[in-house]
């Protein structure tokens, strides 16, 4: 399975922070002019070089991408990011204001997160199922194979899980706002273009990899199975903690720790259920078929 970049990560059965962040190359596109902005402005205290540089940065990424040939949606969509705010920080003459769409934009994703998550439709839920469902895939779409795909909502378990989920995206995008706005209304410029750049695509990606833990199975709950002890096929927590085997009928058996079917006193003195050969198995709480305790522990 190909590694996917961005949003679409999520749906991935691994999580591979360098590619859900589009590689080193799509690292450095998205940082470098504002590295670039802070690092010059500071350097000279002067508006013109910083907004010529780190425009230039933003223009070569995609012309380098144009000429290779390769996907040009995350340099350009950077280059109309820093498009604008070179545009506003030279016609207001004020550094700040390269930074203030950025500060606009994550105002414009916290609103409509937070109501999601206040309707019961979270946003999280309906980016990795649309994703999942192919809702991207417009031959999908016209043969009606998306049909039904917010049948997730009417999963409790999964439901929580996309809820805390969208949390943490209000999270990030609120963060961002909490710390930046005084920044910028202080027009500390080298404060404010440093917590960009520590608050952008490093907080982005522990963000992306929180999302996705939540959000790899959510039809499942193979951690609280693990907690509890339960092995595939066991229907009843008091049946793992007494230890009986499959079949067990009787309360008398159970208490003893005998499984039905146990042909040999030796084996009910061992505990060993049907199927079971080694006593070290159910000492390790092996239910049938399990072959090794650390494939329990890692799911």
């Amino acid at each position: 399975m190909t590694n996917e970049t961005g949003i679409k990560s999520l749906t991935g059965d691994k999580f591979h922070p360098l590619a859900a962040l589009g590689g080193i190359r799509g690292i450095i596109e998205a940082m470098a002019p504002g590295a670039v902005f802070v690092i010059v402005f500071v350097a000279t205290r002067e508006l013109l070089a910083p907004v010529i540089s780190a425009g230039a940065i933003a223009l070569i990424a995609v012309i380098a991408r144009l000429i290779q040939r390769t996907p040009i949606t995350q340099a350009f969509s950077g280059v109309i990011g820093v498009g604008i705010g070179v545009i506003w920080a030279w016609r207001s003459g004020a550094a700040e204001n390269y930074y203030l769409w950025g500060l606009l934009t994550n105002a414009a994703y916290l609103l409509p997160i937070l109501v999601s998550i206040l309707v019961r439709w979270p946003v999280v839920g309906l980016i990795a199922e649309g994703l999942k469902a192919g809702l991207t895939d417009a031959g999908k779409i016209e043969r009606g194979e998306t049909k039904g795909w917010t049948s997730w909502r009417r999963n409790p378990e999964m439901m929580r899980r996309y809820q805390l989920a969208t949390w943490l995206w209000v999270g990030l995008f609120g963060l961002r706002l909490v710390v930046q706005v005084p920044l910028y209304l202080a027009q500390e410029v080298g404060y404010l273009g440093t917590a960009r750049l520590v608050m952008g695509v490093p907080l982005w990606a522990v963000t992306l990899w929180l999302t996705w833990m939540l959000v790899r199975t959510p039809d499942e709950d193979p951690v609280d199975d693990v907690a509890a002890g339960r092995a595939v096929g066991v229907a009843d927590s008091t049946e793992v903690a007494a230890g009986p085997g499959v079949g067990v009928a009787d309360s008398t058996d159970v208490a003893a720790g005998r499984a039905v079917g146990v042909a040999d006193s030796t084996d009910v003195a061992a505990g060993r259920a049907v199927g079971v050969a080694d006593s070290t198995d159910v000492a390790a709480g092996r239910a049938v078929g399990v072959a090794d305790s650390t494939d329990v522990a890692g799911d």
